[in-house]
């Protein structure tokens, strides 16, 4: 992963945000918003650095098949009913919950993604769509190594 490439990445996720008119939510309601919001202290140190850190190197390659994920997903983000299936939304949660207990406090030595990590994973889950958290549940999944 070359550091044009990463910074490529918030480009990505940023273009994602703009093209569902996600904007105008806040912050902690979106979890693409979250992460926008969270990587933006990375993505400046490591363009100031000039360097994407050897330690985050698998991070950065999980992200980058996460990204593509969601962009070829569009149904992730505009599906709308967060009721659809009460039963489907607990079974993704408790995954995402199962995934986030074994991440977020052993990535790798990494202080910057372990705290990242910690940072996203307070997201509240239960006002979230099944598609939506079939999205998030990817983000933990592409991040596990």
């Amino acid at each position: 992963m070359t550091l044009k490439r990463v910074l490529g990445l918030g480009d990505r996720l940023q273009a994602v945000i703009k093209q569902n008119h996600l904007d105008g939510l806040f912050v902690n309601e979106n979890f693409l918003l979250t992460v926008a919001a969270n990587w933006e202290p990375l993505l400046v140190k490591m363009k100031n650095d000039k360097r994407v850190p050897k330690s985050q190197l698998t991070y950065w390659r999980g992200v980058s098949w996460w990204i593509e994920q969601v962009e070829s997903h569009p149904e992730w983000i505009l599906e709308m009913d967060p009721f659809k299936s009460v039963r489907a939304q607990e079974r993704a949660c408790q995954q995402i919950y199962n995934h986030q207990a074994k991440l977020k406090n052993h990535w790798q030595g990494d202080d910057q993604i372990r705290l990242l990590q910690q940072t996203l994973s307070q997201f509240n889950l239960q006002t979230q769509s099944v598609g939506e958290l079939a999205m998030i549940h990817q983000y933990w999944h592409a991040t596990a190594n």
